[in-house]
């Protein structure tokens, strides 16, 4: 380790600086110009990297089995929907942990941290070491419009309502055995489709969270109009 001084560099994108005479481990993408500097490769140190890996997944297990009684809520986390090509945060945290059991094994004096990640610059804080820190972050003023979102999606979930309620009744036809459960128009000629080897009992969701069908207001009446006339 030159100098015991290690540079973490976590950047997404690019920056015109130099730094000389370290070792570095590179957390993102961005980059900086190195001048007789020593890379160090996370990927390399699988020791680390295995112990890492256990130490995040006891961390979850432990966390998951304390209250018992909220098992069903943990199970609907979006870490249990993972997709390696939708996130990437797990190997972040663990490349993290990976770093702290670095710092500690090798007994590193000083850390000099170049991020434009506000959360990376603080992260190593509870850590018994000179921590330099440059931040690259741009304040940005962003606005949040979940609320005109949400408050959209009610409006056009009660017009939609009351329009179902202005129509004439909908004949209920009562049928036995299993049912399947769809989004509109999803699967809707069911005698006719592959899906199904036979005709079977579907229930279709006209209306859900906006995630999937994202239908406007005009579509879905039009939709309501089309399966008061289908038979189930």
């Amino acid at each position: 380790m030159k100098n015991n001084v290690l540079l973490l560099i976590d950047l997404s994108k690019n920056y015109d600086k130099l730094e000389s005479n370290k070792s570095y481990v590179y957390l993102n993408r961005g980059s900086i110009n190195l001048e007789n500097c020593n890379q160090i490769r996370l990927s390399q140190l699988k020791a680390i990297k295995k112990s890492s890996y256990n130490t995040f997944l006891n961390f979850l297990k432990e966390t998951f089995s304390k209250k018992k009684e909220n098992e069903f809520f943990y199970n609907e986390l979006e870490i249990m929907n993972l997709r390696i090509d939708r996130y990437n945060f797990i190997d972040r945290i663990i490349n993290l942990i990976s770093l702290k059991k670095l710092i500690l094994k090798k007994k590193i004096k000083k850390l000099k941290i170049i991020s434009d990640n506000v959360s990376t610059l603080n992260i190593f804080d509870n850590l018994n070491l000179d921590i330099e820190k440059e931040d690259l972050s741009k304040k940005k003023i962003t606005y949040n419009f979940n609320k005109i979102k949400i408050i959209k999606f009610y409006v056009k979930t009660i017009i939609l309502l009351s329009y179902i309620k202005c129509m004439e009744k909908f004949e209920i036809i009562k049928k036995q055995g299993e049912f399947f459960i769809s989004i509109y128009p999803n699967y809707f000629s069911y005698g006719k489709n592959k899906f199904f080897e036979k005709e079977k009992n579907i229930c279709n969701f006209l209306l859900t969270d906006e995630t999937h069908l994202n239908a406007s207001l005009i579509k879905l009446i039009k939709n309501v109009n089309t399966t008061k006339k289908k038979r189930y």
